[in-house]
């Protein structure tokens, strides 16, 4: 069935432009590549993205399928309650996202 859909401006969007978080089998939480404690998260998070382009800035967030348990509910609440609101996430295999 063929679609008539409006055209738009938006700049098309991938998972490179975003900004990364990971959370290994460990637990230690990541900011791209770079490791981070869990109380300098958000402070961190809103340097970076005032610095891209406010609270609009989309954050994907990536987990092992079996990171420490409860480490990524943590993550998503402090990313809620700082007023994030576009994250997007995804699992990766068991492994550190610092190893490839």
């Amino acid at each position: 069935m063929p679609l008539d859909l409006p055209q738009t401006q938006a700049k098309s969007w991938s998972r490179q432009d975003a900004l990364q978080l990971s959370v290994d089998v460990r637990g230690k939480v990541f900011i791209n590549d770079t490791e981070v404690a869990m109380a300098d998260l958000i402070p961190k998070l809103k340097a970076i993205t005032d610095a891209r382009g406010g609270m609009d800035e989309r954050i994907y967030m990536r987990a092992t399928r079996r990171p420490i348990r409860g480490t990524v509910a943590r993550v998503m609440g402090q990313l809620s309650g700082a007023g994030f609101k576009r994250l997007g996430a995804g699992t990766e295999v068991d492994r550190d996202p610092k190893s490839g």
